[in-house]
């Protein structure tokens, strides 16, 4: 009989991957900002569409991943922010 283990990503695993996607939506930015080839054939419309939607996801998980509002009063208060940080994220991943 197998058994699986399951493994619940930690808060610092989900940051990393946070940072992945910020990189990668920094590159979509870059790219529907100025697209690298002549032959793209998306209206300029569609083009900031997209954009706006790149902004936005990159500014909502910079408001998650801010340091700045990590609570240093106590333990209990810290693992809560981690934890609301965490189901911020998977719900921005998933979009």
């Amino acid at each position: 009989m197998s058994e699986t283990v399951t493994h619940k990503p930690s808060h610092e695993e989900w940051l990393r991957w946070a940072q992945v996607v910020i990189e990668r939506l920094t590159t979509v930015v870059h790219t529907y900002s100025r697209p690298p080839h002549d032959d793209v054939f998306m209206s300029e419309k569609e083009l900031q569409e997209k954009n706006a939607v790149a902004l936005s996801l990159l500014r909502r998980i910079h408001s998650l991943t801010d340091e700045a509002d990590t609570p240093t009063e106590s333990l209990a208060e810290v693992a809560y922010h981690d934890e609301r940080v965490i189901a911020g994220l998977a719900t921005l991943l998933h979009d």
